[in-house]
């Protein structure tokens, strides 16, 4: 488990929001690499909101789920 800070490729140049998240992907990962999650903070989903409220634990703002490899390194 590491700590990887991680940005919205929107949001460059206009706010400097990041988000710290836990990951298993630590070796795998490299500064400024291209990574695929779910922005939990954007999704409305009745269920999620359900989940917040009935449990003590909160869930995190952003789930990493895999690394973007660009397009060169593809076969």
């Amino acid at each position: 488990m590491v700590k990887v800070e991680i940005a919205r490729s929107s949001d460059f140049g206009v706010n400097n929001r990041t988000f710290i998240v836990h990951t298993h992907l630590g070796e795998f990962l490299n500064f400024n690499d291209t990574i695929l999650c779910y922005d939990l903070n954007q999704m409305t989903i009745q269920e999620l909101e359900d989940y917040d409220n009935s449990h003590k634990y909160a869930l995190p703002d952003v789930v990493i789920v895999k690394k973007s490899y660009p397009r060169i390194r593809r076969r």
